[in-house]
């Protein structure tokens, strides 16, 4: 077997997965022809070239799932492709010759003119892309999300891999940028190739090593730089009147000295304030003094950034913001912080015994401990069982209030 077929072996789901992953560098060079990649190549091949046609072959080859799509976690890109097909055992004809053919129909022989793709469905999926991100822009959430990227990281990476700062590229992208994207990181290379489900399916392996491991083509290496760790700038309140119909409020931290190890930390602070066992973010803000709409916290652990949001009423911004650096103080008690893990840990052992009926986290485990994008969900609870209270204290005192973003709605007459 080639070392480039990783097997994830399982017995309790009635399918296959195989996933083909493609790496590349994801960078304002790329961004654009492999944002909209798999907008041109997810429709038709160049065996069934419409749409109607590729669905119909699909269907009669019992294809639970065929797609194309994009991942990055900074500047480290994957280009995916997934076949789900159900396993062999329980149909009573054997598909799999096809359904592997059709999936190397998919991957090698796109639907191309010109040294390009379909020109017409590229004007077409640009104005759906930009529609959604201009419709995003008059949404609270979505006007704050691209914003954000320039408060966090003015003129670093962060600013420039947002897509709300890269519209004109992606405008401007045209059929024969996006099929050298697709030359250079999916023709001329071969890929890393996935099966979760039945892997003594021999005849599965056979048919992935006969049609995806070219002598000719290469096995690029996956670059997993992920972390981009930004440094604190002194405290800034930044507040902007907006047409909206609620308010909101931002509270941005970044980490002092953050490190790798700090990830785990970082990534443990944030499920404190939102996890369903705790809720301590919604009971503190809502359920106790009612100032609240929806408030939620994400990290960012690639970047070491941590974010509360709290969607409001104008007159309560205030008192929301005291109220989220309260909850914050809160963490720098060793109690509360015993308690809280104790939560958390109660929590991760449910979810682990959750998760097992899921079979896509199966397949997307499988692929994020290969590529080391993360660790897998038993060691990740194993870490949790032996976070120290006392370590996790020091992490949080290191956290910096960078920004406090406010959004107000304008003031009726």
């Amino acid at each position: 077997m080639s070392k480039n077929i990783i097997l994830n072996k399982t017995k309790n789901f009635n399918k296959i997965a195989i996933v083909l992953a493609f790496p590349f560098d994801y960078n304002q060079n790329t961004l654009a022809a492999a944002t909209m990649l798999p907008c041109v190549i997810n429709y038709m091949t160049k065996k069934y070239p419409s749409e109607e046609k590729f669905s119909k072959a699909k269907l009669e080859n019992f294809i639970l799932k065929l797609s194309c799509d994009i991942d990055h976690i900074t500047t480290s890109g994957l280009c995916i492709f997934t076949l789900t097909i159900p396993d062999p055992k329980i149909l009573q004809i054997n598909k799999l010759k096809e359904q592997i053919e059709l999936l190397y129909e998919f991957i090698y022989h796109p639907y191309v003119v010109n040294q390009g793709f379909d020109k017409t469905m590229l004007e077409r999926e640009k104005n759906i892309l930009n529609t959604n991100l201009k419709n995003s822009l008059q949404n609270l959430r979505g006007y704050i999300n691209s914003t954000l990227p320039n408060l966090i990281d003015k003129e670093g990476l962060y600013h420039e891999l947002s897509l709300y700062n890269n519209i004109e590229k992606l405008n401007n992208i045209n059929e024969k940028d996006i099929y050298k994207f697709y030359k250079d990181t999916i023709y001329n290379t071969n890929p890393y190739i996935f099966v979760t489900g039945n892997t003594k399916n021999t005849q599965i392996i056979s048919l992935l090593n006969q049609k995806f491991n070219s002598k000719d083509k290469k096995l690029h290496s996956f670059k997993n730089n992920f972390n981009h760790f930004l440094s604190p700038n002194p405290e800034q309140k930044i507040t902007e009147i907006k047409n909206f119909k609620q308010s909101a409020v931002v509270l941005i931290y970044k980490i002092q000295n953050m490190q790798n190890k700090d990830k785990r930390y970082l990534t443990i602070t944030k499920n404190i304030l939102t996890a369903n066992v705790t809720h301590l973010l919604f009971n503190e803000l809502r359920t106790k003094e009612g100032l609240v709409y929806h408030t939620y916290a994400s990290a960012n652990t690639s970047y070491g950034i941590l974010e509360i949001f709290a969607f409001i009423d104008a007159d309560k911004t205030d008192r929301t913001i005291n109220k989220i650096k309260e909850v914050m103080h809160q963490l720098t008690n060793i109690k509360n912080l015993q308690n809280y893990l104790e939560l958390l840990k109660k929590d991760y052992k449910v979810f682990l015994n959750e998760e097992k009926d899921y079979f896509n986290s199966l397949v997307n485990e499988k692929i994020d401990t290969y590529f080391k994008i993360n660790s897998k969900h038993k060691t990740i609870y194993k870490k949790l069982l032996h976070t120290r209270p006392k370590n996790l204290l020091k992490f949080i005192k290191r956290l910096h209030l960078e920004t406090i973003y406010c959004i107000k709605e304008e003031e009726n007459d």
